[in-house]
Formats: structure tokens, C-alpha cells, sequence
């Protein structure tokens, strides 16, 4: 990959399913090319509760987010690429 690559995050390929979800959702998102991203899960304070990293693949990605041990409630799912443009989801806990 070269630096004047763009990483770009496809914002209307960006979804969670299920969504109101129990247990696992997927975030789904498509990537123009391979790079590094980090998913952030947050509350509706702000408080981070949790952090993967990762590398997008060519393609259509899924990302598994265990949510089991959260309260009911409102969360934000963001998608930040090497790059540090963010893309933020809400996500329904039940």
C-alpha cells in the first residue's frame, strides 16, 4: 500500500445486524482496499467500553461485537481507518 493511497470508509455500506441486538452483532462495512482500523464501542456518556484492531480486507468485512454484557440501552459502534476518519453507528442493546 502507498502513503497517497486513499482509505476512504464507505459510509452507506456501514451497518449492524441485528440491530436491536441480545447478544452479537456484526458491524459490516465495506473496504476499497486493505487497511488498519480500530472499533470502538461507547455509551451514551461517552465512556469507552470497548476497543478492537484490526485490518479491513478487500471486500465486504464482518465484524463480530460481543455486546452480552452491557445493560439495555443506547451505544455507539465507531469505525476509525488508518487514516482517522471516523464513521460512528448507533446500536440498540435489548
Amino acid at each position: 500500500m502507498q502513503s497517497e493511497d486513499m482509505n476512504v470508509i464507505s459510509v452507506k455500506e456501514l451497518t449492524l445486524q441485528p440491530n436491536p441486538a441480545k447478544n452479537i452483532t456484526y458491524l459490516s462495512f465495506h473496504a476499497d482496499k486493505q487497511y488498519a482500523y480500530t472499533l470502538q464501542l461507547f455509551d451514551i456518556t461517552g465512556k469507552l467500553l470497548l476497543q478492537k484492531n484490526a485490518v479491513a480486507q478487500t471486500g465486504i468485512n464482518n465484524v463480530p461485537i460481543n455486546v452480552e454484557q452491557f445493560a439495555n440501552g443506547l451505544y455507539f459502534v465507531a469505525l476509525k481507518n488508518d487514516k482517522g476518519e471516523i464513521k460512528t453507528v448507533k446500536l440498540i442493546k435489548e
